[in-house]
């Protein structure tokens, strides 16, 4: 496949979510992906994000997108291939990753992970695949705060509770790629276009406010909340209005002047 049928597939996956890229955008697309090529994964991102994103809310769904289309690699991990960690070594290594915030290191230790506690089925067979539920339930990486806490105190830096706060953002940071290393090889299996469809969540303003769950009715507040302070606004100036009263010259009647010659 061609880099062009990768984008166009790409673009049409993204309008199936309702990011309304058209053929202008795609061309803007194309242009920047010859400029910036595939050396650096995240500066293609951002460019692709530069030409087909106009909305706000709509950056969940296009990451998610372009993990799926654009994965940094394929098949197997080659770190994977070389070791075979057992839970105890992997924890070991995700608490130093952790303190040190080594995203490089978090990001070989998911493909590791999900490699080694992932999997279920039977491999070849239609039932197959990598869950990022069944990994991290296996690896627990919520555990691991107080040893990278004890580990992080022995460096100058934040107060307990900063730091407490920082490796909590940084066990999200794992979990995330721990999901998207499932999904990539899930979708080396059932193709990237069906997946997409099931497993990407549609931007905001098309999700059922009814099923919505709690991120997506925070991210909905958020992109509501520039429109309620504008009416808000509006509505407190029509209040002052109302209560000063009507304008007394407005209110006054109105008199045309008369020309003395047809004045009585």
């Amino acid at each position: 496949m061609t880099v062009s049928d990768r984008l166009t597939e790409f673009v049409q996956a993204l309008r199936a979510k309702g990011i309304q890229a058209g053929p202008g955008e795609t061309v803007d697309a194309a242009a920047a992906l010859e400029v910036l090529g595939f050396d650096d994964r995240e500066r293609t991102r951002e460019g692709l994000a530069a030409c087909l994103i106009r909305r706000d809310g709509q950056r969940a769904v296009f990451d998610s997108t372009f993990d799926l289309f654009f994965p940094l690699g394929v098949g197997i991990p080659e770190q994977a291939r070389r070791e075979h960690l057992t839970l105890d070594e992997l924890n070991d290594r995700l608490v130093a990753a952790f303190a040190s915030d080594d995203e490089s290191e978090l990001s070989q230790l998911a493909g590791l992970a999900v490699d080694a506690f992932g999997e279920y089925g039977q491999s070849g067979s239609g039932s197959s695949g990598w869950s990022a539920h069944q990994t991290l339930d296996r690896v627990q990486p919520q555990t691991l705060l107080v040893r990278v806490l004890a580990a992080m105190q022995a460096q100058a830096g934040f107060t307990e509770r900063l730091d407490r706060d920082e490796i909590r953002r940084r066990i999200e940071r794992f979990r995330e790629l721990v999901r998207g290393e499932a999904l990539r090889r899930v979708a080396e299996l059932r193709g990237r276009e069906r997946l997409s469809r099931s497993a990407v969540p549609p931007t905001p303003d098309q999700v059922d406010f009814l099923q919505a769950g709690r991120a997506q009715v925070a991210e909905m507040r958020r992109m509501v909340q520039p429109l309620a302070r504008k009416l808000a606004t509006r509505l407190a100036a029509r209040r002052r209005r109302g209560a000063r009263g009507p304008d007394r010259l407005s209110a006054a009647p109105f008199v045309v002047p008369c020309p003395p010659a047809v004045c009585p």
